[in-house]
């Protein structure tokens, strides 16, 4: 196979992904765009990786971006440092999340104790603290659809 195939397979995938979320929020008019960004980083196995092919993101409701990658799908969101300190991050208990700095994103917050999320954040100079909530694509439409209803009524 050839790189021009071996990249319209991929792409072609992600595409139709990316179709399934997007006819859903246009059928219960949900506002939402559309665009392809490069040089999103992501962690795995402690260790950063930043990719440089673009990705499907859709933004909702301009609030909740959801970035759907070759193996993983990530929602991602912001919250003010004082609205962060103040919200109870348990209710993302059930997903597999991230919480990190803006100003730098290789700050975490969370790593296997959510009770210790607010003293990390209370020792940063962050300003504005980003939430991933990370699912694959086993489920891709029913957890998309969970998540959006649930950040929905949080954010």
């Amino acid at each position: 196979m050839n790189t021009l195939e071996t990249l319209n397979n991929i792409y072609s995938k992600l595409h139709e992904e990316k179709n399934q979320i997007t006819d859903y929020l246009t059928e219960n008019d949900i506002p939402h765009n559309v665009a392809y960004f490069p040089f999103h980083s992501f962690k795995q196995d402690d260790e950063f990786y930043l990719e440089q092919y673009p990705i499907p993101v859709i933004q909702v409701m301009n609030k909740i971006d959801v970035g759907i990658d070759t193996d993983k799908v990530f929602f991602e969101f912001r919250f003010l440092r004082e609205a962060a300190l103040e919200f109870d991050f348990k209710v993302f208990e059930m997903f597999d999340f991230e919480v990190y700095g803006i100003e730098d994103y290789y700050d975490d917050f969370y790593f296997d104790n959510i009770e210790e999320i607010h003293t990390n954040i209370m020792n940063s100079t962050e300003e504005e603290i980003a939430i991933s909530i990370l699912i694959t694509k086993d489920n891709l439409l029913e957890d998309t659809i969970t998540i959006i209803d649930l950040l929905e009524h949080l954010l």
